[in-house]
């Protein structure tokens, strides 16, 4: 993978051409049609995704089949950081709303890189911890929306 797509993403943008090259030896890229459902909730979290085009919902799968979209997310936006904290399983399922292309990090390499390389590791964990705190808070405000109207 070419270390240019991987520059255009904030949870990188901290990181020097030497870790970006490092990210790019363990990435790909994959593209998932509309509809695909790309990992479901309560399962082993195993990859970290990026979307670089496209629309992504993340929901819960509610009683006798419904579903509640918690998100969606966009180009640049990160998604499965559970891939990187243990116990490493998926809080909520993923599927593309529109034809999509993601880049794609396996959770075990990534942790590995961080094991040879501290600085990188403290650099993505701190951007992570950043969605992550993002996300939280935006789930309170809709849990309260939801409760309170």
């Amino acid at each position: 993978m070419e270390i240019t797509e991987l520059k255009k993403l904030e949870i990188f943008s901290k990181l020097n051409e030497e870790e970006l090259n490092k990210i790019a030896k363990i990435a790909r890229k994959e593209v998932v049609k509309k509809d695909k459902v790309i990992f479901r909730e309560d399962t082993r979290a195993q990859n970290l995704y990026l979307i670089t085009k496209g629309k992504v919902a993340i929901y819960m799968e509610l009683h006798r089949g419904e579903e509640m979209v918690l998100r969606t997310l966009t180009d640049g936006m990160l998604f499965s950081w559970s891939a990187l904290v243990p116990p490493y399983r998926l809080t909520a399922s993923a599927r593309a709303m529109e034809d999509s292309e993601l880049i794609v990090i396996g959770g075990e390499e990534l942790e590995a890189l961080f094991e040879e390389d501290p600085r990188l590791g403290y650099l993505i964990m701190s951007a992570i911890a950043g969605i992550a705190s993002s996300r939280l808070r935006d789930t309170r405000m809709q849990l309260a929306s939801f409760i309170y109207g």
